[in-house]
């Protein structure tokens, strides 16, 4: 276990030590006060702003800026810099282990080797604990940046693991949601129904699994049966009020351009 002297170092999880899943008890931080911030994290200008250089997911538009924030922003900041190197340390380890049986050359690329069932192999399964918590110390941020990487992992970690014990599942549909990706959100909904349950070799990513522009507007009854998960009900009622308001909206509208021609022509 030599190789992996680097990452222990770095904080990683004893790896004679590890639990089954992350701590039941391990709650995802949702930071939603005031909507996804895309600009400043002090002042939301949208222009001419530079990312933090430590965490990479808050802007600023100047240094002043950044300065008047850092108490406020200082915590998270940490965290985030803190879990990424403990994922970085991890990979590292993983790509300098010698080639086996488990991890193949490359144990993030080579079908039928680790990539696809990271947990069942101990000498990698710390590397998706690793990211687990480096997505939670993400959504800690309220910033698009931040909401977006934390996707681009869990999806990943679909890829990694398709038995999926951290549970990216019941996280993926919401991330989606506050990116207003909707319709992303449903085909998410939809392919783990198909095909993300089980031992199933269509896995998140697999081109024989591509699920796209499903309809959004079909029957939920057998839909809700499928979905073992609050949290994948919950977003796919989301979607259907977010439809409904959507619908009530352009009817209004509808009614309201009609009513102004009325009396145009009268």
């Amino acid at each position: 276990m030599r190789e992996f002297k680097a990452a222990e170092v770095a904080g990683s999880p004893n790896r004679h030590d590890l639990p089954h899943k992350p701590n039941a008890n391990q709650t995802v931080v949702f930071n939603v006060s005031n909507g996804l911030i895309e600009g400043c994290h002090f002042c939301r200008a949208t222009t001419n702003t530079s990312r933090c250089g430590a965490c990479r997911v808050v802007s600023y538009c100047s240094r002043e800026h950044q300065a008047i924030d850092r108490a406020a922003h200082k915590a998270a900041c940490s965290k985030i810099k803190k879990e990424r190197a403990k994922l970085e340390a991890e990979e590292k380890a993983i790509r300098a282990h010698a080639v086996d049986d488990h991890t193949g050359t490359n144990a993030f690329q080579e079908v039928g080797k680790a990539m696809g069932h990271f947990w069942k192999h101990q000498i990698i399964r710390p590397h998706l604990l690793a990211r687990y918590f480096l997505v939670l110390a993400l959504l800690r941020v309220n910033t698009k940046h931040a909401v977006e990487a934390a996707l681009e992992h869990g999806l990943d970690m679909l890829r990694l693991n398709h038995e999926d014990n951290q549970g990216l599942r019941c996280i993926i549909p919401s991330l989606y949601l506050r990116l207003g990706r909707d319709q992303d959100c449903y085909d998410h909904l939809v392919w783990w129904l198909l095909y993300g349950r089980g031992d199933n070799k269509h896995h998140w990513g697999h081109p024989d699994a591509v699920v796209k522009d499903y309809n959004a507007l079909e029957p939920v009854a057998d839909f809700i049966k499928g979905l073992p998960d609050l949290s994948q009900i919950v977003a796919l009622a989301l979607i259907k009020i977010r439809m409904l308001i959507d619908n009530a909206s352009a009817i209004s509208l509808l009614k309201g351009a009609e009513f102004l021609r009325k009396e145009l022509l009268s």
